[in-house]
This record gives structure tokens, sequence and C-alpha cells, in this order.
């Protein structure tokens, strides 16, 4: 996930050195933002799960990673 999110970041460098349109270089923005969050939600799904003893597939996992 971390080198997918580091090819997006630089999709949106190479879109900002290539002058591209705001609205593509936002929507590439969107999408890391989007990544980063879905890695950060999963990432502490998995830690609730651990701690409080809830399996991968218990409330505490999926609640944080439907999104």
């Amino acid at each position: 996930r971390v080198r997918r999110i580091a090819g997006q970041v630089g999709a949106v460098e190479r879109a900002l050195q290539s002058d591209s349109s705001c609205s593509d270089v936002l929507h590439l923005v969107a999408a890391v933002r989007g990544a980063v969050w879905r890695m950060m939600f999963r990432r502490s799904g998995v830690t609730l799960a651990e701690s409080t003893g809830t399996s991968k597939r218990g409330v505490a996992f999926w609640s944080f990673t439907t999104w």
C-alpha cells in the first residue's frame, strides 16, 4: 500500500511539473488522500480488533474498513 501511495504522489508531482489542469491535479490529490485514509483506517481497525480480541472478520475490524 505504501508503494502504491508513493506512486500516486509521484503522479501528482509529474502532473504539477507538466502544467496539467487544476482539476486533473486535484483528482490525483484526492486519490492520494483516499489511499492514505484507507490505509490508516485499515490499520486502526486491525489494531482495534487485536486489542479487543475481535477477529479480523468481527464488527470492530469491518466498522473501520468499509468506508
